[in-house]
Parts: C-alpha cells; sequence; structure tokens
C-alpha cells in the first residue's frame, strides 16, 4: 500500500497528536503559575532539541547538519521563539479554550502571508473565508464587553507571527528537510534562550521537573504524530482535523481547570473552523 493510501491511519494520528497538542497546551498553563515562561520554552527546545539529534544520528541523517539557507532557518528560528513566548504568555493569562480559539485565526495569517511570500493567489472564495474567519474573531473577543483585553491582543499577535513561521517553513521545505528546519528551529531557539536561564531559572521539585520535561516530550510526539497522518493520509484529508482540537482543549480546560467556555468563544470557534475548512476545501479544488 502506498504512501497516503491509509486514510483511516492517518485520520487515527492526526487525532493522537492533537490530544498531545492540547496536553502540552494545559502543562504550560499549569506551570506558568510557578515557573517563567522562557524557563518552560527553553526546557521544551532542549528536549525537542535532543530528539531531532538523536534521530539524526539514529538515520544517519548527516546531511541534515549541513544547511542550506542558513539565515531563512534563523527567521524561521526566531519567528518561532517570539510566536511560542507570546501564545506561553497567552496561556498564562487566559482561559485555555479562549487562548487556543484566537491560536486558530493562524491559517487565516497563513493565507494572507502566503501572497507577498510565496506569491500565492487568493481567488474570492478564500478572501471570503479570511473575511469570514476574522469575523469569528470579533464574535470572540466581545467588542465593548471587556474581553478584548491586551491578553487577546497578543493572542492575535502570536497567531500572525505563528503564521508568518509556517509560510517560511513552507519555503524552506524547497530546500531543506523537516528533520532540519525542526533542529535548527530548536537550536536556534536554545541559543539565545541560554544566556537568560541563570536570571529567569527557577529550580523544580522532581515532580515538577518531569512535567517541564513532559511539554517537550509531548510537543515533540505531537509533531512526529502529525508527520506520519501527513505520511499516510492526503493534506486534504488530514488537515481538517486539526479543529478537532478545539474539543480536546475544552475537555483539559475543564478538566484541569473547571474552565467551561461561553457561548461567544464557543460560536466564534465554529465561525472560525467553517472558514478553516473552507481554505482547506479550496487548496484541495485547486
Amino acid at each position: 500500500m502506498r504512501v497516503g493510501d491509509r486514510p483511516l491511519l492517518g485520520i487515527a494520528y492526526i487525532n493522537v497528536a492533537v490530544i498531545f497538542y492540547a496536553l502540552q497546551d494545559g502543562l504550560v498553563r499549569y506551570l506558568t503559575a510557578d515557573y517563567p515562561v522562557l524557563q518552560i520554552q527553553f526546557v521544551r527546545s532542549a528536549v525537542m532539541l535532543a530528539a531531532m539529534l538523536v534521530a539524526i544520528l539514529s538515520l544517519g541523517r548527516f546531511a541534515d547538519l549541513r544547511p542550506r539557507r542558513f539565515v531563512l532557518l534563523m527567521f524561521r528560528g526566531y519567528t518561532s521563539l517570539i510566536g511560542v513566548a507570546l501564545m506561553y504568555l497567552v496561556l498564562a493569562n487566559m482561559p485555555l479554550a479562549d487562548a487556543f480559539t484566537i491560536f486558530m485565526t493562524g491559517p487565516i495569517f497563513i493565507a494572507l502571508f502566503g501572497i507577498p511570500i510565496l506569491k500565492e493567489k487568493v481567488g474570492i472564495t478564500r478572501a471570503i473565508a479570511i473575511a469570514v474567519g476574522f469575523v469569528g474573531v470579533v464574535i470572540i473577543m466581545e467588542p465593548g464587553s471587556g474581553v478584548a483585553t491586551q491578553w487577546a491582543i497578543v493572542a492575535l499577535l502570536g497567531a500572525a507571527i505563528y503564521g508568518l513561521a509556517m509560510v517560511t517553513t513552507r519555503d524552506l521545505t524547497k530546500s531543506e528537510s523537516s528533520l532540519t528546519i525542526v533542529l535548527f528551529t530548536n537550536l536556534f531557539v536554545v541559543v539565545v534562550l541560554l544566556p537568560a536561564q541563570p536570571f529567569v531559572w527557577v529550580t523544580p521539585p522532581p515532580g515538577d521537573l518531569a512535567l517541564l520535561l513532559a511539554v517537550g516530550a509531548l510537543a515533540t510526539l505531537a509533531q512526529f504524530l502529525l508527520a506520519q497522518a501527513y505520511r499516510h493520509a492526503s493534506a486534504a484529508t488530514v488537515a481538517p482535523f486539526d479543529y478537532v482540537a478545539f474539543i480536546y482543549v475544552v475537555i483539559v480546560g475543564y478538566l484541569m481547570f473547571g474552565e467551561v467556555p461561553t457561548w461567544q468563544v464557543g460560536l466564534g470557534a465554529a465561525v472560525l473552523i467553517v472558514s478553516g475548512l473552507v481554505m482547506v476545501r479550496h487548496a484541495r479544488g485547486r
């Protein structure tokens, strides 16, 4: 059976991947009560970097240690560092489902940044989907109600930077392997954040250390499972299941923090999901 011919397996992989991402977000929100964002982010990237090095060495992929577009790789690392830091700050200051719903604007920004960077064309269908997506954001923020706090705006900025990182990744895949991109992204984050650790580090007890390491482990496993999902099924089959993550995030938020999303968040999420599915369908038809 050829790669891409096992859609059910691909769907299974993507569902487990988004569960791991939801658990990671829950752990980050829990840990930010006692540990600085820069420490959590440093440990996460250190774990992922170690995993990538083991993968490269065990697979004999030594060519991945010689990047072809180093400057663009470093830019990708920079956008990843800033984007993840903003998202972790938001997770520390907003309910889990609220924050995640705003992060779901990522595909909208990917579409927008794809126009000038990748020279992608936006037809009327895609343009309407992008506009509808921003309507969803307005619903979530509830202008005039006080919900559109600084953290909601920071979440939107984080989603925009994430979108820029993903568009950069698309460009990098023309010359670099996935292992190279992930390796150098996390290497950049570790090198940049290492000098700050003596000033921000809070020594965790063994239990919390295990949770800090689990954040990195979950992120690593989720990325691996995501790659496997796209290996066994087409992007058109797998991509819509990214939005199932909202359900898992709501469950994690309720079980860990007793958080129940407001109806505005639910409605805004529904609008964003419809917008995203339209863009997926549009991409499939091209």
